[in-house]
Order: C-alpha cells, then structure tokens, then sequence
C-alpha cells in the first residue's frame, strides 16, 4: 500500500463512523418511534367539537404512512443490495484479470439499474413531501395550520369569560328587575311589618346570579379543554412532522447519492484510464457507508412497525379478556 492510501484509510475510516453517527442521529429509535405514538395519539381524541375533521384526516394520514414505511422498507433492501454491485463494480475495475468489454456490461447494467433506482427513491420522496394533492407532510402541515385560527379564538373566548366572570353582576336588565321586585317587596313588609319578603327576593337574585356565574363558569371550563385538546393535538403534530422530515432528509442523501453514481458512471464511460481510477475511488468512498445505513434504517423502520404490532395486538386481547 502507498503513503497516499496509507493516509487515506485513517481519514476515510474516521468519515465512515461520522457518517454512521449521523444517520443513526437522524433514524434515532426514541424520536422514531414518537412519531407513531404521536399519531395515535391524535387519533384518540374525542369529544371535540372542533377536531373531528382533523382527527379523521389524521387517521387517513396514519394509514398512508404505515404504507410508506413498509413500501420503503422494500426499496431499502434493494438499496442495500445495489450498493454491494456497485462495490462489486469497483473491485472488479482494480482486478487486473478482468477485461474492458467486462467492465463495460457491469457499467451498462449499473447505469440502468441507478436510473431505476433514482426514479423509485423519488417516487418515495414524493409520498412524503412532494404531492400536492396527497403528500403525507404537506397534508400534516394543511392540518396543523387550520389549527391556528381556533387556537386565536378560544383564547380570546377565555380571556372575555375570565374578565365577565370577575365582575358579573346580572346585566342592567337583572339590576331593573332586582330593584322593582326589592321596592315591591319593602313595600309589603312596610305593610305587614315583617322583613321576610324583601329577604326573599334578596335569596332568589343571589341563588339566580349564582347559577349564572355557574353557567360561565362552565362554559369557560369547555371552552380551556377545548383549547388543551386542540393545544395537544398542535404539538403531536409538531412532532410527527419533525419526524417525517427526518426520514425525508435521509432518503434526499440516498437520492443524492445515486445522482452522483449516475453522473460519475456516465463520466467514467467516456473517461481515460487515470481519470476512470478517480470515479472509482470516490464510488469506493461514496458507496462503503451505504450498506450500514441501510441497515440503520431497516432496524429502525422495523422496530417502530413491531412495537406498533405489539401494542395494537395486546389491546385486542385485552378487550377479548375484558369480554
């Protein structure tokens, strides 16, 4: 081995475990598996009577991404396996036994397989982000900013109930009432000589302005779990969204990826000899790491879909039990 690899190794070596590292920071299982906890929990929301639209496009959104996690599922592991071809492609282009027109047929067959490649990661991507009309985030996004005006509106519900709370008194209509019934009242007991009527009507206004109190007092108690609900499903949605876009971000680096293969193959194609053994030094350093993701991605995706299989089957045999 040359100083110039003896050099490289160390380097390349150190990159590999950043690289790692990063992937394992955007897969994290805890943060993975919040997103389908968070989903659920927006599920579960009832007695709403603002979220009942929301709540039924997050269950639609639910199920259109357990369908993509197990449709990326699929294409990770035929991730996986093109990238050890394309590691393939590399030993076989340093083994001096192998020929030109052999190296040639795999380039022609890498080159279209990676287009196909591409053009699937992007049809992945697009369930996520892309679609307009039915891409997971931006419908995710739809929901949570329709949130913001009833979230604008209970708070100023609250905040006039608060005040009226503090200072009712029964309206001017009550207070003419009040006063007319109290001098009708006096008026009697100034007759029969007792007090007993003006204390009465005294009694009834306080029980009525009592139960009025009581009334707002109420409708400000639903009014706040309104808003706790909708506050709640708010920052579900936060987190589901970070979520997704974690999972977005990683399939952009495999798209990326694969772009870059494409370019430097078509290159290499056309490319001399020495400018060849460059491409293939940097498919070597490029590709290397691919398969460890891969497999990051694959334990992850797994795991979340396994948990959720656990928990949704011990609820039903729990409801068995319970009949």
């Amino acid at each position: 081995m040359t100083n110039i690899n003896n050099e490289i190794q160390p380097e390349s070596s150190k990159n590999n475990i950043l690289e790692n590292t990063k992937v394992m920071c955007i897969l994290d299982d805890k943060k993975m598996k919040s997103i389908m906890k968070k989903f659920k929990n927006c599920t579960k929301i009832k007695n709403s009577n603002i979220l009942t639209k929301q709540v039924e496009g997050v269950k639609k959104l639910y199920e259109i991404f357990r369908e993509f996690i197990k449709d990326s599922l699929d294409f990770n592991k035929r991730l996986k396996n093109y990238s050890l071809d394309i590691l393939f492609f590399t030993e076989c282009f340093n083994d001096n036994n192998c020929s030109d027109e052999d190296i040639l047929v795999l380039l022609k067959d890498l080159l279209k397989e990676s287009k196909k490649n591409h053009g699937l990661a992007k049809g992945l991507e697009r369930r996520l982000f892309v679609d307009e009309e039915d891409g997971i985030m931006n419908e995710l996004k739809k929901i949570k900013s329709s949130l913001q005006g009833h979230i604008l509106d209970f708070k100023t519900k609250i905040n006039s109930e608060e005040k009226v709370l503090i200072s009712y008194e029964g309206g001017v209509f009550y207070s003419l009432c009040i006063g007319i019934l109290l001098k009708v009242a006096s008026l009697i007991d100034l007759v029969t000589n007792e007090k007993s009527y003006e204390e009465a009507v005294i009694n009834i206004a306080e029980n009525w302005l009592e139960e009025e109190r009581e009334e707002i007092r109420n409708q400000l108690k639903n009014n706040q779990n309104e808003l706790n609900m909708i506050n709640l499903f708010d920052d579900n949605l936060k987190t589901i969204i970070i979520g997704v876009g974690k999972i977005r971000t990683f399939w952009n680096a495999q798209i990326e990826i694969i772009e870059y293969l494409i370019e430097n193959l078509e290159r290499f194609g056309k490319g001399q000899h020495i400018q060849r053994r460059r491409i293939v030094r940097v498919l070597e350093q490029r590709w290397k790491n691919v398969e460890r993701e891969c497999q990051i991605y694959n334990e992850a995706m797994n795991d979340l879909l396994h948990d959720e299989y656990i928990e949704v089957t011990g609820s039903v045999v729990m409801s068995k039990a319970l009949v």
